[in-house]
């Protein structure tokens, strides 16, 4: 009695372990797509009905890594696009700072309106810089030694 009830549940959790590990495996992939590593991609499996769900699961990988690298390139390749013509800007207006005194008070406040908004411009493609580097995976820290660079 008490040894077949024992053999039962012993058969019952082998069986059960088998049928659940492929989701636990699905399960952990999203998971590790989740914390950033879009290159996580499923085995293959030799259950036809488990198959077809593997497929798709790495088929949505795919295209999300593919589309994040993509989005990631797009803010990189604008954001540096957009420096230079702002760097022009910003040394134009350092130029007419230094020669303010010469302006009219009509002039020195379009200068300082102009430069309110190139700052806030600048700032602007910091961000979508930054986004841009962080979106393309995650940074590498290094430990200095600050008594060397001294």
């Amino acid at each position: 009695g008490a040894l077949t009830v024992l053999v039962g549940v012993g058969i019952g959790l082998w069986a059960s372990g088998g049928l659940l590990r492929p989701l636990t495996d699905i399960s952990d992939a999203a998971t590790s797509i989740a914390h950033g590593r879009f290159d996580t991609r499923l085995d293959e499996v030799k259950d036809p009905d488990l198959d077809a769900l593997v497929t798709s699961f790495n088929e949505m990988a795919a295209a999300m890594e593919t589309r994040i690298t993509r989005d990631a390139r797009f803010s990189s390749d604008v954001s540096h696009e957009l420096r230079s013509p702002l760097m022009t800007l910003r040394a134009s207006i350092d130029v007419m700072q230094h020669r303010r005194e010469e302006l009219s008070e009509r002039t020195q406040q379009a200068l300082d309106l102009l430069n309110d908004e190139v700052l806030r411009f600048e700032n602007l493609v910091q961000d979508l810089l930054d986004l841009s580097r962080s979106d393309s995976g995650p940074m590498e820290n290094d430990l200095v030694n600050i008594e060397e660079l001294v």
